[in-house]
């Protein structure tokens, strides 16, 4: 990576997403290697059971790059993130890739490891050395969590002081729509309505679309729902994600186009923050709101692209490449390249993510829960091959690697991947 970047004549600026993936407990012994695969690489003592990977993305070029994983007992501490999240920004900036923002899910460990470096939905940024860095929460994500509430009819959602969206309104759209010739919401389903596939994006940023909006309230107005306020709460949030999902310099949605000086961005995430605050959620008539995350996601999602817009120099923003749809991506094709339905084990997970971060594109089929976001990766295998031959200093490094350590039982210690 280091030699790819000597090599490029432009100074580029990079998104570093992070994650986890779920793998089944597997002590695997490798002959060749004459290795044990399956151990934690935190706690040696214990068998892992995910994988916390950490890859880069080009906010303007179309690359991205794997650039390693720890294998884990459990979740990776917040600690150990946030001291990763440090190194690896560091370790980038000395050989000339620029980090200007992290995207992330809402893990309970993420936001522990952000929290400790200072970062807050108002002021959704922290400072390594000179770089000031945004941190987003992923937008797909955030979508999901906002229905998954919705969808839960033992919540009780009131914004604007007094008015109440309701996952009942929803259904009877829906109902509605299959009984009539002409469907007011063709896309929706009986999977948008009993949710079981939790993951994907489509069917939680369907429901909260424009068409089911609009649908409810015309049957407000024509007298067959006694309220548009679930109309409203759905509008806005098809505005909200529209607005976070930009990939075009213009589209027939205005927030759906990238920002620019021109746009109403601006103006309009300040207008959502406020909106976003008047939002509450019950449960049993006790106030739950700080046990959503969703909601404070947003606000720091919202903030964190007006910082952006205001510190960037170019005279455009695409929305849609600050997301983690990249990653998920690749694990998709992780799984895809093992043939394996379930769950990666060890061994096949790291197989998998040493032949797959040199080839050339992210891509799933349409089993992902994601969308395809035709992103390549930076460093494909014949490409490292090149620069390793013409790159002198390369064969200098080569030479200065040491022997790695072996443990008390005589293993050979696994060498670090980051």
């Amino acid at each position: 990576l280091a030699c790819k970047c000597r090599k490029s004549v432009l100074s580029y600026e990079y998104i570093l997403m992070f994650d986890e993936v779920s793998l089944k407990k597997k002590l695997t012994y490798d002959k060749s290697r004459d290795r044990i695969f399956g151990y934690s690489d935190i706690d040696p003592k214990s068998i892992a059971d995910s994988a916390l990977v950490f890859m880069i993305k080009g906010v303007r070029l179309k690359k991205a790059q794997p650039l390693g994983y720890f294998l884990t007992a459990g979740p990776a501490k917040a600690h150990f993130i946030e001291q990763t999240i440090r190194s690896t920004i560091e370790k980038l900036a000395n050989i000339g890739v620029k980090i200007i923002a992290t995207v992330c899910d809402q893990g309970s460990n993420n936001l522990m490891a952000l929290k400790t470096m200072g970062v807050h939905s108002d002021n959704p940024c922290f400072q390594i050395g000179n770089n000031g860095i945004v941190s987003i929460i992923d937008p797909p994500h955030l979508i999901k969590s906002t229905r998954n509430c919705l969808s839960n009819k033992s919540n009780s959602i009131q914004f604007e002081e007094e008015k109440c969206p309701r996952w009942e309104d929803i259904e009877y759209v829906y109902s509605r729509s299959c009984n009539d010739n002409f469907r007011m919401c063709p896309k929706l389903t009986e999977g948008h309505i009993n949710v079981k596939n939790k993951l994907k994006v489509k069917l939680a940023s369907q429901v909260l679309s424009r068409s089911v909006g609009t649908a409810i309230r015309y049957l407000y107005l024509s007298g067959e729902l006694s309220s548009d306020d679930t109309s409203k709460f759905v509008l806005k949030f098809d505005d909200i994600f529209d607005s976070v999902n930009g990939h075009e310099l213009y589209s027939t949605k205005t927030l759906k186009s990238a920002i620019t000086s021109q746009s109403p961005h601006l103006t309009f995430f300040l207008d959502s923050i406020s909106w976003l605050k008047t939002i509450s959620i019950s449960r049993n008539g006790k106030n739950v709101t700080k046990k959503f995350k969703f909601v404070e996601g947003w606000i720091q999602t919202l903030t964190g692209f007006s910082k952006l817009w205001t510190r960037s120099n170019d005279p455009v923003l695409f929305t849609r490449t600050f997301n983690q749809d990249c990653l998920e991506n690749f694990f998709g094709k992780l799984r895809q390249k093992t043939g394996m339905g379930g769950l990666l084990t060890p061994q096949s997970f790291i197989a998998a993510f040493e032949q797959l971060s040199f080839q050339n594109a992210v891509s799933i089929s349409d089993e992902g829960n994601c969308e395809e976001d035709g992103t390549e990766i930076m460093l494909p295998a014949h490409q490292i091959l090149d620069i390793c031959l013409k790159d002198k200093t390369y064969l200098e490094r080569v030479e200065e690697v040491e022997e790695p350590p072996s443990d008390k039982t005589g293993q050979v210690s696994k060498i670090p991947k980051m």
